[in-house]
């Protein structure tokens, strides 16, 4: 059920902007939605990184602003307390890769020439 809402929700409503919070002790992101399996890149180390999201500039000023104006985060680092600073980038790069999360759906998919996501 709560799948078919987001979905409706999206569906029905133009969003311009939305922000998902993650928790780590010692990973502070600001990650913008371009995070889904089918829109990354694998490096020779067999990591994997983002293609640059279609609206990259306008996230990263964004990125650039909220990192800004919200200063150091504290994170836990080897059991000791560490001010860092968040780091900016789309989901994939900055954390890991997900299927099926609000980035894919919210933003992602819809640069996709697909309709397997529908729910109708």
């Amino acid at each position: 059920m709560a799948a078919r809402t987001l979905y409706r929700l999206f569906v029905d409503n133009l969003f311009v902007s939305a922000i998902t919070f993650e928790s780590g002790d010692a990973q502070v992101v600001i990650a913008y939605p371009w995070g889904s399996l089918n829109h990354r890149k694998q490096l020779p180390n067999g990591s994997y990184i983002s293609k640059e999201a279609p609206d990259f500039k306008a996230f990263q000023a964004l990125g650039l602003a909220m990192q800004e104006s919200a200063g150091k985060s504290v994170a836990f680092i080897n059991e000791k307390v560490v001010l860092k600073e968040y780091e900016i980038g789309d989901a994939t790069s900055t954390s890991f890769s997900l299927q099926g999360s609000l980035t894919d759906w919210a933003y992602g998919a819809g640069w996709d020439n697909t309709t397997d996501a529908t729910l109708d």
